[in-house]
């Protein structure tokens, strides 16, 4: 899934929330274009209820990789950029 590819983002906007639940092994790709880090803030809704909550916090210089915990348990995810600059992210579920 794509929450954002290649899409010009404002700090402190949210992607779309992207299901979660359902797979075991899951981790969250990021790209951004700012030429200096910038901070993710990954945020899950456990409940599926729409209650967000900062689960972790990713910085980047241009590229990352967060891997979830197998078996972690959340219905959605959404990344918030710290910086504005153009996003790539893509979650690989097994």
């Amino acid at each position: 899934m794509r929450p954002r590819w290649e899409t010009p983002v404002t700090a402190g906007a949210p992607s779309d929330p992207y299901l979660m639940t359902g797979f075991d092994k899951k981790c969250l790709h990021i790209r951004h274009d700012a030429g200096r880090a910038v901070r993710f803030h990954v945020d899950l809704d456990l409940m599926g209820h729409g209650a967000f909550e900062r689960y972790a916090t990713v910085e980047s210089d241009r590229y990352a990789v967060h891997v979830f915990p197998e078996g972690l348990s959340a219905h959605w995810l959404r990344a918030v950029p710290d910086e504005t600059c153009t996003v790539t992210s893509q979650l690989h579920y097994t």
